[in-house]
Parts: structure tokens; sequence; C-alpha cells
């Protein structure tokens, strides 16, 4: 049986997305669930959803695992910001977007014949809602959480 946490996630000397274990790189998801079919077990969601959002994002979009941890850093960075600045072309503010409904952010998992998971863009830091079919799953969609209004404590 395969230690699915021995597979890493990277690029090849190409650059273009791969995953390894070992030895032996997978240059698509489809490969490495051939070779590891164990990913496509529910306990393994968490495991899947690295391999799945790295082969379709890479390092743009990062895998909400925790996501306490994320509503945290979000509310931090939010608090650090001071919300009497203006919008400034090129500064990228949490403010600026507004607050996602931290319940909705959940660890990833199986919703019937679907892995669903969470992931950040590193570029803005919002979050993403992540679907793919468990029988397709180089195809995820990618859904931003609906924002709130951001309304700093006074």
């Amino acid at each position: 049986m395969t230690d699915i946490t021995e597979i890493v996630p990277s690029r090849n000397e190409d650059g273009e997305r791969t995953a390894y274990l070992g030895e032996a790189s997978f240059g698509s998801i489809d490969a490495l669930v051939a070779e590891v079919p164990e990913l496509l077990e529910p306990d393994a969601a968490t495991e899947l959803a690295r391999h799945v959002n790295n082969f379709a994002r890479g390092g743009d979009y990062v895998l909400i695992e925790d996501p306490a941890e994320f509503a945290e850093r979000y509310r931090a960075q939010l608090e650090s910001e001071d919300p009497s600045q203006p919008w400034r072309e090129g500064v990228m503010r949490l403010s600026d977007f507004g607050v996602p409904d931290f319940d909705a952010i959940t660890a990833p998992r199986h919703d019937g014949d679907k892995l669903v998971y969470f992931a950040e863009d590193r570029a803005t830091g919002l979050a993403y809602r992540a679907t793919a079919s468990l029988s397709g799953l180089a195809e995820p969609s990618y859904e931003p959480v609906p924002l709130d209004d951001y309304e700093p404590a006074e």
C-alpha cells in the first residue's frame, strides 16, 4: 500500500506541473490516480485535493486545509489594514474586496460523486470553492466564495 503523504506536487524540469512518488513522476491527475487509487478514498480527500489543485492551478492557488487557520489569517490581515486609506492601484487589500462566509469554507471532502475543496488565490488572498467530479478530476471548477462588505471595528 502506498503512503499517499509521500506524493509530492511539483514541477518537472520543463516547468510542467507534475507529482512525484519516489522516482516515479506523473504528468496528470489521471495518471497519478491510476497508479495510486487510494487517493479516491473519502479519508484521502485532502491529499487528493492537494494534487488536483496542483495540476489545475499550480502554485497560484494554495489548498485550504485548515479553515480556522485561514479565517484567522484573513481576519488578522483585515485588522492590519487602515480602512481610512483610499484604494491604490497595485496595493492589494482584503478590505477592498470584503469578507467571506468563513463557515462555508470547509476542509476537503467528498460530496456524493464530487471532490469539494477550497483554495486561496496567492495573489489576492481570496478563497475559491473548487469542485471536481471524482471520475473527471482533471477539470475542477473554481468559483469565488461570496463576499460581504467589510465593516471595520470601531
